[in-house]
């Protein structure tokens, strides 16, 4: 049997561009991102121990104006750093960036101009390594 029915002519499949990225975008701002991602990394990754040396020094400043001031008002040096808090030259004992305290003596090192030590141990924390950071040595 036969049909009458109208033939239809054969429609060409049209794509409508639709708004949005394709693939081969999206990898390319991936990999962008990825390239960004690493060169900040390396930047800031380097400088958590450079921070960490200049907080100690900025620290050790900060006790050595203390100290300082304690003499003036008291003709001679704290025996310890309790005195600079006892005395409320400072709000509390302050510790170097990893933590630990300062090591300070009112005995001063004979023939320098060193009236008393104070210094951190540095990353290490074992005294009288190339590490350590004494006041004397900030903004040489």
């Amino acid at each position: 049997m036969t049909t009458n029915a109208p033939k239809l002519a054969p429609q060409h499949s049209r794509r409508v561009p639709r708004p949005g990225f394709s693939l081969i975008e999206l990898t390319l701002v991936v990999a962008i991102m990825g390239v960004l991602i690493a060169v900040v990394t390396y930047n800031i990754v380097g400088k958590g121990a450079q921070a960490e040396k200049k907080a100690t020094e900025a620290s050790l400043v900060t006790l050595r104006n203390a100290i300082d001031s304690y003499r003036v008002t008291h003709k001679a040096y704290p025996t310890a750093i309790a005195d600079l808090v006892a005395t409320k030259e400072i709000n509390s004992s302050p510790r170097d960036a990893w933590k630990r305290d300062f090591f300070y003596s009112n005995q001063g090192r004979p023939g320098t101009d060193q009236a008393y030590l104070l210094s951190s141990y540095g990353p290490d924390g074992t005294p009288g390594t190339e590490d350590d950071i004494s006041v004397w040595d900030v903004n040489k």
